[in-house]
Formats: structure tokens, sequence, C-alpha cells
């Protein structure tokens, strides 16, 4: 009688960008983790999960976080939260990049902050706008229209102080950035993986919704044409009709 076969582990693509962005060989890894070179690539190839110790000296190597790189390390905490960065600037270039390229289905911002787009990923989004993803910008009042996508739609809300959302299908960064133009910067970010329905993603899936909703939509020249100067911005209550 023969055994069943064992279903092949999916390759882990993470690593491998990452060790692509950061110039690193499958040798130069394996001697910077004291482990084989074989090892390291049933890492990437197989989907082998180190321990928790050598993921943590794999991390630091490739200067990005164990968790994105290994998602289930962090499923005993909570198997929605990647990781819990302490400001936005700590959020890797690799991650941004990988989520915007990767993206299938949808790519959901809502933010006041400027700029809108951290490391520029305009021109990302405007790839994924073209092989059929939607994309869709929901700017505060206080920023406005200050950014054209393409293929994208945008709507702008009329709050001055709102939270950051930035979701790829279903991985997000909530940015808790609404303390206040002097600290929001230095406030911290929850990156997400859906995993369960009602959990936390969805609670600011569903946050996005509703921004979404109360958004007034700026077009002109076609299904979304957006630019700061089609963009009045809210009435100045300074200049508020007075009548005797």
């Amino acid at each position: 009688m023969t055994e069943p076969q064992r279903a092949p582990r999916e390759r882990n693509t993470r690593l491998r960008e990452a060790m692509l962005d950061r110039r690193a060989s499958f040798a130069e890894l394996a001697a910077a983790t004291g482990r084989n070179i074989k090892t390291v690539q049933r890492w990437v190839y197989e989907g082998r999960i180190p321990r928790p110790a050598t993921a943590a000296i794999t991390a630091r190597y490739l200067d990005i976080d164990p968790n994105w790189l290994w998602p289930r390390l962090r499923a005993e905490v909570n198997p929605e939260l990647i990781n819990l960065y302490t400001h936005i600037g700590e959020v890797p270039l690799t991650i941004w990049t990988s989520l915007a390229r990767n993206a299938i289905q949808s790519i959901d911002i809502a933010t006041d902050a400027m700029p809108v787009l951290p490391h520029d990923l305009s021109g990302i989004l405007h790839s994924r706008t073209r092989a059929g993803v939607q994309v869709r910008l929901c700017l505060g009042a206080r920023i406005g229209p200050t950014l054209q996508i393409d293929g994208g739609w945008t709507r702008v809300h009329p709050s001055r102080q709102m939270i950051s959302i930035y979701r790829f299908d279903g991985e997000m960064f909530v940015w808790l950035n609404r303390a206040g133009s002097d600290v929001h910067y230095e406030a911290p970010v929850l990156h997400l993986r859906h995993t369960e329905d009602h959990g936390v993603f969805d609670f600011y899936r569903r946050m996005f919704a509703y921004l979404w909703e109360d958004g007034e939509a700026v077009t002109r020249h076609g299904p979304d044409w957006y630019r700061t100067n089609a963009w009045a911005g809210p009435p100045d209550p300074t200049k508020a009709d007075q009548r005797n």
C-alpha cells in the first residue's frame, strides 16, 4: 500500500524578494545565520520555517521584520497581527512595494497625511490599475486630491483628522495617526493580515468603507480626474455669509 503524497510546500517569495532587495546570496545568508546553503534554499524553495532565533538573525541581516517573512511565527499572539511598528518610517520599503505589486483585486487607501503614498508608490499603483486592480484613494479635506493615479478613483472626505488605512488585498497597514499634526508622524502602525471574519482586519476594512461612502467624488474629464486645481476645498468658515 503506497503512502499518500504530501502536498508540496509553497515557496517563500517574501524571503526571496528581501534577499534580492539586499542583494544577498544564499551563501551569504547561510554564513550570516550559521546554516548551510541547502538549508537556506529550503527556506525559500520549500517554504521551511527556521527556528525563531534563526529567523530573528535572518531578519536582522536582511533588515526586515521576521513576522513578515514568516507570518506563522506571529500566529500565537494574534493570527491577524503581523507586526506593530513604532512609527511609519519603520515599515520597510520592501514590504510596501511587495504588497503593492502583488495586489490582484483591490488597493484601498484612506489618509490625510502627506505624502499620500509612502516611498512614492504611484508608479506601481498605476501599473496595477492597468492590470485590472481597483485602486481607491479617500483623502482628507486637509490635503485634498493632491495625487493622480490614472485609472484609479478618488474621493475627498470632510474629516481633517482621520487615521490612515492602506489595504492591499488581504493585508493592511493601519497608521494610528489621529492625534494631531504635531505628533502624528510618531504614531504606531499595525500590519494586519485577514485570517478570520469579523476580526481586526474587517473592522478597519469597514472603516474605510464608511469613509469612502461619506466622501465627495472629484470627477472631471473622465471617470476619475483629480488634481490640486480641481478641488476648491471645504468652505472657509471665516468667509461665511453674514446677513443683516
